[in-house]
């Protein structure tokens, strides 16, 4: 009987010990969106030239936004769905406030800010893909070299179409078609066929996640 009460014992233990490591990872993550969320917000702020006042202003709206949302997270009368959506809400309205603070000349700066974050998150979920996908594939070294080689190919001759400014934007869009489809071809001499359609369903997979993570920034729009 001892055995047995020592054993259940243990086990409570580790199933404890187990949902706190859980909660220890989500928070972890939660708080990295959380992080990933600000710095993305202060570099599209980076290099626009604020004036005092509305340096001012913009901390003011600030603390008394992470006031209201805090007032909104603590009252019990709330259904977590109502919290998201009123959370939703304020955050919309302080930016439409925000907008109105700021000259022309500042939103375009801060749309073209927006614009290389934007980019800098699709290399770096573009290359965390490319490593998945290395994983996943059991790429042979010579494979790896020769789809790296390629895909560097590709990005210079996507890069170069989208400076060429003798091209209009459909036909920047028909060239941009075509170096894909002939990237895609070449991948399909370097992966054998097993490969090949692992790689088909990641990218189905990558696109559906994409479509995910827009979503809810859309909708605060």
């Amino acid at each position: 009987m001892k055995k047995i009460i020592a054993f259940s014992v243990f086990m409570v233990a580790v199933c404890v010990g187990a949902s706190a490591q859980i909660e220890r990872k989500i928070d972890t993550t939660k708080r990295a969106k959380i992080m990933q969320h600000q710095n993305a917000k202060k570099s599209m702020l980076k290099s626009v030239k604020l004036t005092d006042d509305q340096k001012e202003q913009l901390k003011a709206d600030s603390e008394a936004s992470k006031a209201a949302i805090e007032n909104i997270k603590n009252d019990v009368s709330l259904s977590e769905e109502q919290k998201q959506s009123k959370i939703k809400t304020l955050q919309a309205a302080q930016k439409e406030k925000m907008k109105t603070l700021l000259t022309p000349e500042q939103k375009k700066q801060i749309a073209a800010n927006k614009e290389n974050v934007e980019k800098l998150e699709k290399a770096e979920q573009m290359k965390g893909n490319r490593k998945e996908m290395y994983k996943n594939l059991n790429l042979s070294e010579e494979q790896k070299v020769k789809m790296k080689e390629q895909q560097t190919e590709t990005r210079a001759k996507l890069k170069s179409i989208q400076n060429n400014t003798s091209l209009t934007e459909d036909q920047k869009k028909e060239e941009r078609r075509a170096v894909l489809k002939s990237a895609n071809d070449q991948q399909k001499t370097i992966l054998n066929a097993d490969q090949q359609r692992q790689m088909k369903e990641m990218r189905k997979q990558h696109k559906r996640d994409g479509k995910m993570r827009r979503k809810p920034m859309q909708a605060t729009k």
